[in-house]
């Protein structure tokens, strides 16, 4: 096992950081960076390879950002549920949501493949599209638009409350769960 020196060639500090893209995670250029770091390790321990490639490339590799896939909106029981295949190597995903009819777009991110609408109003129609975002203020298309109808459901009250005296100011109070429906068992 060998520790890999990449402090020395990533172009990163206080003042500046060209080779992050939000100061710390890398970007293509500091991706480059950390790689020569762990090569020059292999070589100079291992003897793997020739040596470090060069360094700068004329060209380095723009991360891919294709529109998402598979995108679907639900009613859901908090409300609206928003599902897309995920995107090999994608940073995150920007998300625009409105309620059906409005012109102006909310914008959010979100780092997984799923976005939910919660505390909402049943009835209420919502449109959302999802863009892939790649670093560097890389952002690929928007996708097309998807829409649910949200109908948020609420937990089921207790089925008994009862109460009793304590003393002259007090008072003791006995709730029992909820009846859930029991399970699907998939049969009919």
């Amino acid at each position: 096992m060998e520790v890999v020196d990449w402090q020395k060639g990533y172009s990163c500090a206080p003042a500046a950081c060209p080779a992050a893209y939000d100061g710390l995670h890398p970007n293509a250029f500091g991706e480059y960076q950390l790689a020569i770091a762990f090569e020059q390790t292999l070589h100079d321990r291992y003897g793997l390879g020739r040596g470090p490639i060069p360094f700068p490339p004329e060209n380095l590799p723009v991360r891919l950002t294709p529109v998402p896939t598979g995108l679907k909106a639900e009613s859901s029981p908090q409300g609206v549920t928003v599902t897309w295949n995920p995107v090999y190597g994608a940073f995150g995903y920007d998300v625009r949501s409105r309620i059906s009819g409005q012109t102006t777009w909310s914008e959010g991110r979100v780092n997984s493949n799923r976005t939910d609408t919660t505390w909402t109003v049943d009835g209420i129609q919502w449109e959302y599209q999802v863009r892939t975002v790649g670093g560097d203020n890389v952002k690929g298309p928007w996708s097309g638009t998807v829409s649910a109808v949200a109908h948020p459901k609420t937990a089921p009250p207790p089925r008994i409350v009862a109460s009793r005296p304590i003393g002259q100011d007090g008072i003791e109070l006995e709730i029992a769960p909820p009846d859930y429906p029991p399970p699907s068992t998939g049969t009919k």
